[in-house]
């Protein structure tokens, strides 16, 4: 008999969304190039944008290579997928090459599944891994006009400080101690060096 455990770490963990309905939430595995490229056709033009700041219409085999294979510790992906399997979400941290307690981070969710709470659950989980792995500050660059940024980052109950705007982008800072929901897990990293 399998063990609850188990069965998380290899199929994931059924989430509740807070406006109904489920989703199933696990690390990316290098298996989930399929997974991805059917999420990247199903986001519309403007999500595109957002995520990848610029006309992105496709995913070359190098950029599913690369958003699959990653170690778990520098680079880290959560998924969300919905109950027959399909992928709604990803958020991924790189961990900043010069600087170990800073990563960047990335969140995309497939726009019929937008505000109803899956970017809310990545986002917290993906907090919580890199906390894990000694990450105190979440870094990214967000287009001017990303008001669901905005809004997913104040319902996570975050603060957010920006660092630099340039030609329609924002580079901001967040600390990762203020998206995780345990406070003792949070107490333990309150000396973050994000708005220093």
């Amino acid at each position: 008999m399998m063990r609850r455990a188990q069965v998380e770490q290899r199929d994931g963990e059924l989430v509740p969304l807070r406006h109904g309905g489920s989703i199933v939430v696990r690390a990316i595995r290098p298996d989930d190039g399929p997974l991805l490229l059917d999420g990247f056709d199903r986001l519309s033009s403007e999500s595109r944008h957002f995520r990848f700041l610029g006309g992105k219409s496709a995913l070359t085999s190098k950029d599913v290579r690369y958003l699959t294979g990653v170690d778990h510790r520098d680079h880290e992906a959560i998924v969300a997928l919905d109950l027959a399997g399909r992928g709604v979400g990803v958020a991924r941290y790189v961990r900043d090459e010069n600087n170990p307690r800073v990563a960047e981070v990335a969140i995309v969710v497939i726009d019929e599944w937008q505000r109803r709470g899956v970017g809310r659950q990545l986002l917290a989980r993906l907090a919580h891994r890199a906390a894990d792995e000694g990450v105190r500050c979440f870094s990214g660059v967000m287009a001017d006009d990303n008001v669901g940024v905005v809004a997913l980052v104040r319902s996570a109950g975050s603060r957010i400080a920006v660092t630099g705007i340039d030609a329609g982008t924002v580079r901001f800072v967040m600390p990762v101690s203020s998206l995780l929901s345990d406070l003792p897990h949070a107490d333990d990293l309150v000396a973050s060096p994000c708005f220093a």
